[in-house]
């Protein structure tokens, strides 16, 4: 598996929180004709400032899946940003997303979701 590269989105010292991506998140939010994408990213933004720890929740925009892994998404979006947060810096790493296909998660989805949390327990990824 290679290692998953990390870019700084929202990584100044004036965000409580700091948010990296990977080229694969950044294709999803940025991709033409999605608007819902740019919507998310300057949410992702805005929490970053206030610091994610105040918006996770089960009913929140930052929920938790399992073995540490979590998912960010608007209610109105079906996009999802899957990650969890370093431990040392507490910086939330956006590792992988998708357009969520209805209201349980698939296979195809949960097998992300492990993916994920495979590349976190491995130490498979770097901040560029």
């Amino acid at each position: 598996m290679a290692r998953v590269a990390l870019n700084p989105w929202f990584a100044e010292d004036r965000f409580a929180t700091g948010v990296w991506l990977s080229r694969n998140v950044e294709k999803l939010l940025l991709k033409k004709k999605r608007e819902e994408g740019r919507g998310l990213l300057q949410r992702m933004e805005e929490m970053a400032e206030s610091g994610f720890e105040l918006f996770i929740g089960p009913k929140n925009i930052i929920r938790h899946e399992w073995d540490q892994i979590y998912r960010i998404g608007l209610d109105s979006s079906q996009l999802r940003v899957i990650g969890f947060f370093e431990q040392v810096t507490e910086d939330f790493l956006g590792v992988d997303g998708f357009v969520k296909k209805g209201q349980q998660l698939t296979a195809q989805e949960r097998n992300l979701i492990n993916r994920v949390r495979d590349i976190r327990n491995s130490g498979d990824w770097e901040k560029k």
